[in-house]
């Protein structure tokens, strides 16, 4: 009886789960060698890739409507295929066609740039009427979670993670990235500055 039970348990999470749509493939960022932005330095990688696209956000970040609120996640990816570790106190930025850096907006900042509206102003008294708060569709794990964090690369290893900018995606633009060192000597590497695809 209680095989017969725990197979028809079993069936009826079968059949739910994909419902809920948990059985989705996890994001999961590939080494920097793979993405068509990129620059080499050396035995250093770092790979950019801009997620402007719906169905790139949804698959990354879920429900969380960044494009609509005019926030370009770009994805940063930096494989050390060299034999010390590489220290990060990186700076990223946006550079536009003509020339503009736009600085990243730290991840943890970014549900904010969901303001809500200014309340209408009314002449006449009227008693509070109960309402459901909208949720914040920029409040979302994936944001923060997903943020480029990573303060150091370990020799062979890569590490990815998410910056923020509030841009639209145009053609000629660019990220800058600084702050790149090697741990032992200290000595910094030269920016890397990484054309964006137009597509």
């Amino acid at each position: 009886m209680k095989t017969v039970l725990s197979r028809s348990v079993l069936t009826a999470l079968l059949v739910i789960i994909p419902a809920f749509g948990l059985d989705k493939e996890p994001f999961k960022a590939g080494r920097a060698e793979t993405y068509a932005a990129k620059s080499d330095q050396g035995k250093v990688t770092v790979a950019v890739a801009p997620f402007g696209h719906p169905d790139q956000i949804r698959q990354a970040f879920g429900k969380a409507d960044l494009d609509k609120y005019g926030v370009l996640p770009v994805l940063i990816v930096i494989d050390n295929n060299g034999s010390t570790t590489l220290k990060l106190d990186m700076v990223a930025e946006y550079v536009t066609a003509d020339g503009k850096h736009v600085e990243a907006i730290p991840a943890d900042e970014v549900m904010y740039l969901n303001t809500p509206k200014r309340p209408k102003m009314v002449d006449t008294p009227r008693f509070p009427i109960p309402t459901k708060k909208p949720k914040n569709k920029l409040e979302a794990w994936e944001v923060t979670g997903r943020a480029f964090t990573a303060k150091m690369v370990p020799a062979g290893e890569s590490v990815s993670g998410f910056v923020y900018f509030q841009v639209r995606q145009e053609s000629g633009a660019r990220i800058y990235i600084n702050g790149l060192s090697d741990a032992n000597t200290r000595k910094d590497l030269f920016y890397f500055e990484i054309p964006l695809p137009n597509d």
